[in-house]
């Protein structure tokens, strides 16, 4: 690694809860829905024998964090400043290990792990409640141990934090085999019952370890302490949780699938050290699985880096008996974000293929409506047809039916609708679904929106069928001032902006193959003939637009526009779903879009060059007039480059890629836990994000031990 010094996110599935840490002198902690990173202090390390002695910690502690409190209450009294006996442990002796499912520091006789592993996620109603209850558990394990073999007096090892909220520590009662407390009842830590140890609160975490420390209900730094021999090794195991009981969200009443299996935050707590051995071993066997890939060393620490983050946005929910997935969009925090969705799908369709229909009959039943659209020139509005919103809320508030949270009428650029992707992800989502699972009951159930998907693509188009170029030729009404967007809101006219844009239309392609697929399974040929024709006419208009010279297919097929000076590397993102799909025909360079096939690759030798789409760094750069890159979006073209154009690993192009894109993570991203954006290879938005999962496309299906 080109650091040890960033953030990660350990979290469990379905619970929106995180106790991320990694970053030096950035402390860190747990945090539960919310899209920032918490900044509580975090105290894992020993403390040597007597009375006022000094405390040795993790570099995770922030340097002269915290003021003290007791001065709140005592304000005439001369305080003594207990940070000076905490010493931070010298970075430069500190050793990490980033694996797929455990990370580990080590720091001389000192480690501390926190396990992850990944597990399908049971489909609520069909699944044994048993296998539900494991999926779900909102807790991850985690391990201290201390040697002291060597040692010739006793020492203390612990875990504590100093909260950043107002006091609200609760002791538990976990029964004999454990002791631990809560942050009111809605995260907590627990550990195995040890002999000797203890559980206190107090002003500090010297004041916290000196042996007349109680539990101090008004204090903020809970701490568990276990003592360690001289000539002894402990090892402590960890349960890092959180509990949400009840109605957990406004608009829609839902509450949390684990609420149905665990009584509140004591029995998750208590059932997670319960398992604690289970959960390090399967850790352990995933570790061992994604190191003996052919994946290099930086696709393995991305893939890690990107799985954690994912999981720490998700929330498995129920509305009534009905399951409904949800993923939050990171620093944002907005509610199955469809552009994100359309990105989680190819690792949803892997693990978990029910929580992708999930999303789908949401936005179907919720988040749909039907426009017109409207001629950019003319301005002459004409039928529209269906699509789908941006979102579905945001911080756990769904919004009204057919809106978004997003999308506001009469905003040119960011925050304006994105109406024509969103189409085309509910076509590309479904027929995902549709391939992965098999479904084939819930692909008549949706026949009329599939069919109501085939109008309204072909109305984008235009509606004069001898006008129809294959692309996305009008804006939707809802739009009123400026134009449609598409996911990269905040990149310039290049990939901004959705009409005749060589991004969307790729993606267009891709939308009407999966129609064609879509309706053949359905038996309509008439209707498959359609989806085909519209995919015969995109393909043929992207090739056509290719500069004879160069080869470099214009971003933007509007002579007028910024854009159609740029090259991005996005125009070939469109071919992961057919790939996906096994859809090798429509891919091969001799085949019926032989001319597309050909164009793009020829485009992307072309663009693939320092001062055109690299950095300097040699990472990718999306667009040749834009420095904000998206690692999320750059994976799946990273992906194609490999499979379908023969770029693989090994070549420099992508070597120096991935050096500088785990980079562009742990240097420029390092407080963020995973940034989706970054400009000039430093992370600037779309931080804590979840969508950097589509790094699951490398592995090409394979699945780590489950």
């Amino acid at each position: 690694m080109s650091s040890i010094d960033f953030h990660a996110h350990h979290s469990p599935q379905g619970a929106w809860f995180t106790f991320t840490c990694g970053a030096l002198g950035a402390g860190g902690g747990p945090g539960l829905e919310t899209g920032e990173v918490p900044k509580h202090r975090i105290y894992i390390g020993w403390a040597e024998a007597g009375e006022g002695s000094n405390c040795h910690v993790m570099p995770f502690l922030q340097e002269h964090a915290g003021a003290d409190p007791k001065a709140a209450y005592t304000p005439e009294q001369k305080k003594a400043d207990a940070r000076l006996r905490v010493n931070r442990l010298d970075p430069a002796g500190l050793k990490r290990d980033y694996g797929f499912a455990t990370d580990r520091w080590t720091h001389g006789p000192l480690s501390f792990a926190l396990h992850t592993p990944v597990v399908p996620v049971p489909e609520p109603g069909k699944a044994p409640l048993a296998a539900e209850r494991a999926a779900l558990l909102p807790a991850i394990a985690g391990e201290l141990v201390l040697d002291n073999r060597h040692g010739s007096t006793a020492l203390t090892l612990f875990f504590a934090l100093g909260v950043e909220a107002p006091s609200a520590a609760v002791p538990l009662e976990l029964g004999p085999d454990a002791v631990g407390f809560s942050w009111r009842n809605r995260w907590g830590v627990a550990a195995r019952r040890l002999p000797g140890i203890r559980m206190t609160s107090s002003f500090s975490l010297p004041d916290s370890l000196a042996k007349v420390a109680v539990f101090h209900r008004l204090c903020n730094h809970p701490c568990i302490a276990v003592p360690v021999p001289a000539g002894a090794t402990v090892t402590l195991p960890l349960a890092i949780g959180a509990f949400v009981g009840g109605t957990a969200t406004v608009g829609i009443d839902l509450r949390y699938r684990y609420a149905d299996f665990y009584a509140g935050i004591e029995d998750v707590l208590a059932s997670c050290l319960a398992r604690h051995a289970e959960l390090s071993a399967r850790a352990a066997r995933q570790d061992a699985w994604l190191a003996a890939t052919a994946l290099s060393a930086d696709r393995r620490l991305l893939l890690a880096h990107a799985t954690r983050s994912y999981w720490y946005s998700n929330q498995a929910l129920m509305e009534g008996q009905v399951p409904v997935w949800v993923v939050n969009e990171g620093e944002y925090a907005m509610t199955n974000t469809f552009d994100l969705t359309v990105d989680h799908a190819f690792y949803e369709s892997m693990l978990n293929p029910w929580v992708l229909r999930s999303a789908l009959d949401m936005f179907a039943d919720r988040y749909s409506y039907v426009d017109q659209v409207v001629d950019p020139v003319t301005k002459a509005a004409y039928p529209g047809g269906i699509s789908f919103c941006h979102d579905m809320g945001v911080n756990n508030v769904w919004s009204e039916r057919g809106h978004s949270s997003y999308e506001v009428s009469g905003i040119p650029g960011c925050f304006s609708y994105m109406t024509a992707e969103q189409l085309d992800n509910w076509i590309l989502c479904a027929t995902t679904y549709v391939v992965r699972s098999g479904d084939s009951a819930w692909l008549r159930e949706r026949e009329p929106i599939v069919r109501a998907c085939l109008r309204s693509l072909q109305n984008r188009d235009h509606h004069d069928p001898a006008k129809r170029t294959g692309l996305t030729q009008f804006d939707s009404s809802r739009v009123v001032a400026g134009a449609e967007i598409t996911t990269y809101d905040s990149l310039d006219h290049s990939l901004a902006q959705a009409r005749n844009n060589l991004y969307m239309g790729v993606k267009n392609w891709a939308g009407w193959l999966g129609l064609e697929l879509l309706l053949g399974k359905l038996g309509d040929a008439a209707a498959t003939a359609e989806a085909r024709a519209g995919a015969v006419l995109a393909a043929r208009t992207i090739a056509a637009a290719a500069d004879p010279a160069t080869g470099i297919i214009p971003a933007i097929f509007e002579p007028a526009s910024p854009g159609a000076k740029s090259a991005i590397i996005p125009a070939i993102e469109g071919l992961a779903y057919p790939r996906w799909w096994g859809l090798d025909a429509v891919l091969d360079p001799k085949g019926p879009y032989g001319n597309l096939i050909t164009a793009l690759d020829r485009h992307l030798q072309a663009i693939m060059k320092p001062g055109v789409c690299l950095f300097p760094d040699g990472g990718w750069k999306l667009s040749s007039t834009s420095g904000n890159s998206w690692m999320s979006k750059i994976m799946i073209s990273q992906h194609v480059a490999d499979r379908q154009f023969g770029m693989q690993p090994s070549a420099a192009v992508q070597t120096a890629g991935d050096a500088a894109h785990v980079k562009w993570q742990v240097v420029g991203s390092r407080l963020f836990a995973a940034s989706d954006q970054c400009i000039d290879g430093e992370g600037k938005a779309s931080k804590y994000y979840p969508r950097l999962v589509t790094a699951w496309l490398w592995l090409d299906g394979a699945l780590p031990p489950l």
